[in-house]
């Protein structure tokens, strides 16, 4: 599959708009349980600079995305689009022409309500312009949504949008960093944001002085120091003391105590309370929320709210954007309507498209030889492992996807028979790398080839052949990594004076070959090596002695300390630097070529120790011909004949069908013979999509993906021809639907004659 739709569990409009009296206003009407959607800006009805406006809130089921990703229907983050898309209601009124449309995430939880009048808005009830839910009002009318006025930083966007020329434009906006985001907070990965303010100890705060604190949903405090208590609205006053730190004591005793935002913001203090130390109570990036301050520089020291991660699910909310609805324009742009989840129309009802290109462009059946006469990409060949245990595709036991040093990865080798010695083919390999002992993938020529997983229990395999044989088996290996990485010592110069002590007692993970540099004499240096079977601790320590007789200790550091040049500590230590134990054996030498006249360590690691490692054999293909593309010395056009091989006349709503695509050259002409002993040709049309649209009003379901990213539409090959996956939930029941295709040829796209209709059942 490389699409499915999550429909909108919750919408409602919320509108400022006077009712037909033009003196009284629709801000407590509800219409949530209505079929129709609709925002608008509506300037000077009522008198010369009357303002009315309407807006939409919309919110999905994150998580079933969430429950997708985790079984391996959906991709993970960064190979899939999430779009939102909501489709244009006809009606005979007037239209918005060039304006722009703009999504905002919602901040606070709302209610959708059952109010369906959307002329006299006789139906009130929450949520509406004025409530978020009953007896929960928004801190801003017309709806809480993340912005930029009071935000100090944020991961993503903060409002996505869409240009409509005519008005008459469905919604199709990418707000996939917004979703992944709301992934992050329903797996329960969201951190929450802190920030501080620092007190100067001898300038301490005076009367007027004011401090404002937003919490995640846009709420505020504001906290005045004063020579009395109290408060008024969003100010709470902070009784000024006779020193720093008895102040500051009284802003954070207000702030936990008194204020109106303790449920959302919780502060501490130490240093004699001189700093107050900020969390918000919620994790979400909403929470990275500006910290302002009228005091002066000498007076406190402000850092906003950081590190929140993670978006509240609450929806968005849909609007005209800017200008276009606040009155600047001194205009109307009356009336966008889109259709809501409770519309007859099923396919218009809001949802979030998920797209990602699924297709598996596997050569097997056509593996070609490399060519001087072919770009270098039309070189390279895809062959595919699928892994299928018991009718379903399973992930190959302890393989890993480069990064990690030990573990075990999937290699292949191809040989031109079963036992004979693997040819060297150029395309995908593992490499490891020096400057942080990781491995990882790249180009190169080898007779291991490195295999990726594609999804779950699919690996793929690329590689460019220019040899001399004429067929090939692919052998696909396990290759598990056990040595370690190290690093070689030496002595600066040659003489057994230098077969001198190592002492590693004082360092975990880190073990010598021998227990001191040896093989030195008249002629080489003494050598030892260590090798890094884990992360080193911070601060282990390990002493050596150089050929003077004198002791050198070095210690391991993590990248967050900080060192000179020299690679010096204070003491004399010399450092090799450590990352994080979140990346295993990622190591980075952080020592100087020559540490002295008479000991050296190299300036980068040797590598993988791969004495030890073990290659398991999995799996055998089936040979496959390398052929030669010739060039031809005339031009032709070929046309093809194309049909669904496996097409019902109808499907459950519950399906997920794979429809297999026969195509080949119209212009084939078997004789008596061919036809009598042979299979009719399949020929594979490496760059192909599909549309799908609903008979009965023409409307296009899925478009042919030509110019999308990713390419959603595109169709699979293997040895038996093209094929796609299509999940049967996201089309309306009782339907006729068509199939059309769409095959590219060169930089000219041919759609093809052949039509195919099938029905969807509930």
């Amino acid at each position: 599959m490389s699409i499915k739709r999550y429909t909108a569990n919750k919408d409602n409009t919320i509108s400022s708009a006077f009712k037909v009296n033009l003196s009284s206003r629709a801000t407590d009407s509800n219409m949530g349980s209505s079929d129709i959607l609709e925002m608008f800006a509506i300037y000077a009805q009522a008198g010369s600079s009357s303002l009315e406006q309407s807006r939409i809130l919309v919110e999905f089921p994150v998580s079933q995305l969430l429950e997708d990703r985790t079984a391996g229907r959906l991709p993970e983050s960064g190979s899939v689009t999430f779009k939102l898309k909501m489709f244009n209601a006809e009606h005979n009124q007037t239209v918005p022409e060039n304006v722009t449309v703009s999504v905002h995430p919602i901040v606070k939880p709302w209610s959708e309500g059952g109010g369906l009048d959307m002329e006299s808005y006789l139906d009130e009830g929450s949520s509406n312009w004025n409530s978020a839910s009953l007896g929960v009002p928004w801190i801003t009318a017309g709806g809480d949504y993340l912005s930029s006025s009071y935000m100090a930083s944020s991961p993503i966007e903060m409002s996505y949008s869409q240009y409509l020329d005519t008005g008459l434009e469905d919604l199709d906006i990418d707000i996939t960093p917004l979703v992944e985001e709301f992934l992050t907070n329903q797996a329960g990965n969201s951190t929450p944001a802190s920030g501080s303010i620092i007190f100067n100890t001898t300038n301490a705060p005076t009367s007027g002085d004011k401090f404002k604190i937003y919490a995640y949903n846009g709420d505020y405090n504001i906290f005045q120091f004063s020579n009395v208590t109290g408060s008024s609205g969003k100010t709470h006053f902070v009784m000024v003391a006779g020193n720093a730190s008895q102040s500051a004591k009284n802003f954070i005793d207000t702030i936990n105590v008194s204020s109106s935002i303790k449920d959302y913001v919780a502060v501490t203090g130490t240093d004699n309370d001189l700093t107050a130390s900020f969390t918000q109570r919620v994790s979400t990036f909403y929470g990275n929320t500006v910290i302002s301050s009228s005091a002066a520089a000498n007076v406190a020291t402000v850092t906003n709210f950081a590190g929140g991660t993670g978006a509240l699910n609450y929806g968005v909310l849909v609007k005209l954007s800017g200008s276009l609805e606040d009155g600047t324009n001194s205009r109307s742009y009356y009336t966008k309507k889109f259709f809501a989840r409770s519309s007859h129309h099923g396919l218009e009802r809001p949802v979030i498209e998920a797209q990602w290109n699924s297709a598996i462009r596997d050569d097997r059946g056509y593996i070609i030889k490399s060519s001087s006469l072919a770009p270098a990409e039309d070189n390279v060949n895809n062959i595919y492992l699928y892994n299928k245990i018991r009718g379903n595709f399973r992930d190959i036991p302890d393989t890993v996807q480069a990064t990690s040093v030990t573990g075990s990865h999937l290699l292949v080798q191809l040989v031109p028979s079963l036992g004979s010695t693997p040819v060297t083919a150029s395309g995908r390999v593992l490499s490891v790398q020096a400057a942080n002992n990781t491995v990882q993938f790249s180009s190169g020529s080898s007779t291991y080839l490195a295999a990726q997983k594609n999804s779950t229990g699919i690996y793929n395999a690329q590689f460019a052949y220019g040899g001399a044989e004429t067929s090939l088996y692919d052998v696909w290996t396990k290759r598990t990594i056990s040595g370690a990485s190290k690093i070689d010592l030496n002595q600066e110069n040659v003489g057994t004076s230098g077969n001198t002590t190592a002492d590693f007692s004082g360092v975990s993970n880190v073990t010598g070959d021998t227990s001191a540099f040896e093989s030195g004499s008249a002629s080489v240096r003494a050598t030892l090596t260590i090798r890094i079977t884990g992360i080193p601790g911070n601060n282990n320590v390990f002493t050596l002695t150089d050929a003077g007789s004198n002791s050198k200790t070095f210690i391991f550091k993590t990248d967050s300390d900080t060192f000179n040049d020299a690679g010096n500590l204070d003491s004399g230590r010399f450092i090799i630097g450590i990352q994080s134990a979140t990346t295993p054996y990622a190591i980075s030498q952080r020592l100087s070529t020559a540490i002295t006249t008479d000991l050296e360590i190299e300036s980068s690691f040797a590598g993988l120790d791969t004495n030890t490692d073990v290659y398991t054999q999995l799996y055998t293909g089936s040979a496959f011909t390398i052929n030669t593309d010739a060039s031809d010395s005339h031009y032709s056009n070929p046309q093809y004949l194309t049909k669904i091989t496996n097409l019902k006349s109808s499907y459950k709503s519950d399906e997920q069908a794979t429809f297999r695509v026969y195509t080949r050259n119209r212009n084939w002409q078997p004789n008596l013979y061919t036809t009598a002993t042979s299979k009719a040709p399949v020929d594979t049309i490496r760059d192909a999509f599909y549309k799908l649209t609903r008979v009965a009003d023409n409307r296009t379901v899925i478009q042919y993906s030509t110019g999308s990213t990713p390419s959603y539409s595109s169709l699979s090959y293997d040895m038996s021809g093209s094929y796609f996956d299509l999940d049967m939930s996201i089309l309306e029941p009782n339907y006729l639907y068509e199939i059309s295709f769409l095959w590219k040829d060169d930089l000219n796209y041919i759609e093809q004659k052949e039509k195919f209709k099938f029905r969807v059942d509930p």
